[in-house]
């Protein structure tokens, strides 16, 4: 390691260094070890909400696959956007006035 002060360093003085914010995963792989408290660690459970939903999807068994649902709301969504869009472009064109 490298370090370069700012100032003279009283030969036998302590130095300090912080590592920043990190998880414990990250202060263990580059340097060695864990803190005992480290208020940023964190756990990933899943990589994406996919992964998430399979994971209910198998200790829960819905009828229906959280994901199916997902996109069943979401079509559902895109469908009513759609007829709204519609709904209102009709009304704009029936409140314009006649020529």
């Amino acid at each position: 390691m490298h370090l370069v002060a700012r100032q003279d360093i009283p030969e036998g003085q302590e130095i300090l260094l912080s590592y920043g914010d990190r998880n414990n995963d990250d202060f263990f792989l580059h340097y060695g070890f864990v803190p005992l408290r480290n208020p940023h660690d964190d756990a990933v459970l899943f990589q994406d909400l996919t992964g998430a939903l399979d994971w209910h999807y198998e200790h829960f068994k819905p009828e229906v696959r959280c994901a199916e649902m997902c996109c069943a709301v979401l079509c559902c969504a895109v469908m009513c956007c759609a007829v709204l869009c519609a709904f209102c472009s009709l009304s704009l064109l029936l409140q314009r006035p006649q020529v």
